[in-house]
């Protein structure tokens, strides 16, 4: 069995019984939108989520691992990489049964 890991900010939110929405990250990656438009839907998405009071959940997996929350990147090149490292979902099926 896969344990997600979660970002610090996710996990927080957990604890504390907040809100949060999950958003599906293949959108987000170079198999949804192109660039640059992939990284400006997942900022604008993210920012919907929190004007309405929750935390955004990305879920991804990302260098093999399952995970809830990118956390918060401070510059558009580190959002932009860890976009790009996102694994399709049936990539991932073929990648986890390895």
């Amino acid at each position: 069995m896969l344990t997600p890991v979660c970002s610090d900010e996710v996990g927080d939110a957990l604890a504390e019984g907040s809100p949060i929405v999950a958003l599906e990250s293949t959108i987000f990656s170079h198999l949804g939108l192109p660039s640059p438009y992939n990284r400006d839907a997942l900022v604008r998405c993210s920012a919907a989520v929190r004007a309405g009071g929750a935390i955004p959940a990305v879920t991804a997996v990302l260098d093999g691992v399952v995970r809830l929350g990118f956390g918060r990147y401070t510059t558009n090149a580190e959002l932009t990489e860890a976009i790009n490292r996102i694994v399709a979902a049936a990539d991932a099926q073929t990648r986890i049964a390895a």
